[in-house]
């Protein structure tokens, strides 16, 4: 009988149990996403490039890196959820020379 007493003691002992909390999520990816380029009466780039819109630019601020998509898409995935980010769209002017938008924070 001491035997078992002492087992209910030991299993009931605060700090003793062997049950583990449940993990907390972690967010693994960041999806931006937007809904205009800001410039809805410029044209999109075609094989020449004048006086057209072409890119999204997604800058990561936390790596110092760029990152281009298509101007007529709506949204960009990373795997860098923890990292700031700011966007802006570019193109070109009337003589072919590239011009960009000032960055955005993403918020």
């Amino acid at each position: 009988m001491k035997t078992i007493l002492l087992c209910l003691l030991l299993a009931a002992t605060p700090g003793t149990t062997s049950l583990k909390p449940a993990a907390k999520p972690v967010r693994t990816s960041l999806v931006i996403s937007w809904t205009g380029d800001g410039n809805p009466s410029v044209a999109v780039c075609g094989k020449v490039h004048k006086n057209c819109k072409s890119t999204i630019d997604i800058h990561d601020n936390t790596a110092n890196t760029t990152a281009s998509v298509s101007v007529t898409s709506t949204s960009y995935t990373t795997s860098n959820s923890t990292h700031s980010f700011s966007i802006r769209t570019s193109g070109y002017d009337l003589n072919g020379v590239a011009l960009h938008s000032a960055y955005e924070p993403v918020p």
